[in-house]
């Protein structure tokens, strides 16, 4: 039996319920649609590989991407065509104290973080190694037209970008169907500048700031 669709939401909503109460609702929603069988079409990493090529201008590249878990947008098949294309390419580790370590792709392997996450089994590049980046691939459980991400609420990548540097953009990779309007958001949640789907590529468009 298919889940039941991902609810939008509306501002009138937005007002009615707290932004925890309401993430703590999608977050329920999302994963269980995400535990249906995958579709074959849900494919992000030809739209991954365009949106790269448009911010590198085709010139090698560090980017940062995430290593997917089952019930993610598959991210290996994006990494493996990034390194053919020249890029350096840089991978997660998990850290007791709720950041992300990264280790270089290149003969990295895989091991579980013990978070139900995989994460590179490599040596952990120097503190600040993330600098390095000129595009950034996170994970999120659903994302906004105007740059609210939402992840799974460990705060691992939004801890992790503020340590970017400022002129790297952030991509989040959803599926098509957790593109939501008026997705709650807090003090402490990083917003992204692209989205990527298996549909389409999204430049968000920030909200005007009120005056």
């Amino acid at each position: 039996m298919a889940a039941d669709p991902i609810p939008d939401t509306s501002p009138g909503t937005a007002a009615a319920e707290p932004s925890t109460a309401r993430k703590a609702a999608l977050r329920q929603r999302i994963r269980a649609a995400r535990r249906q069988p995958p579709s074959p079409t849900r494919d992000l990493t030809p739209n991954l590989l365009r949106l790269l090529s448009q911010l590198t201008s085709d010139i090698p590249a560090t980017v940062a991407c995430y290593l997917a878990s089952r019930s993610e947008p598959q991210t290996r098949g994006f990494i493996a065509a990034a390194q053919e294309a020249g890029h350096r390419v840089l991978l997660p580790q998990v850290r007791v104290d709720g950041g992300l370590d990264w280790a270089d792709a290149a003969g990295a392997g895989e091991r579980d973080s013990g978070l139900g996450v995989p994460e590179a089994d490599a040596a952990a590049l120097p503190e600040g190694a993330l600098r390095e980046a000129s595009v950034i691939v996170v994970p999120a459980l659903a994302a906004s037209e105007t740059g609210a991400r939402l992840g799974q609420g460990g705060g691992f990548y939004d801890r992790t970008l503020a340590d970017r540097a400022l002129t790297a953009p952030v991509v989040a990779a959803v599926f098509d169907d957790e593109v939501i309007a008026d997705l709650p958001i807090e003090a402490h949640d990083r917003p992204v500048d692209w989205i990527v789907t298996d549909r389409r590529i999204l430049a968000v468009t920030p909200p005007t700031p009120i005056q």
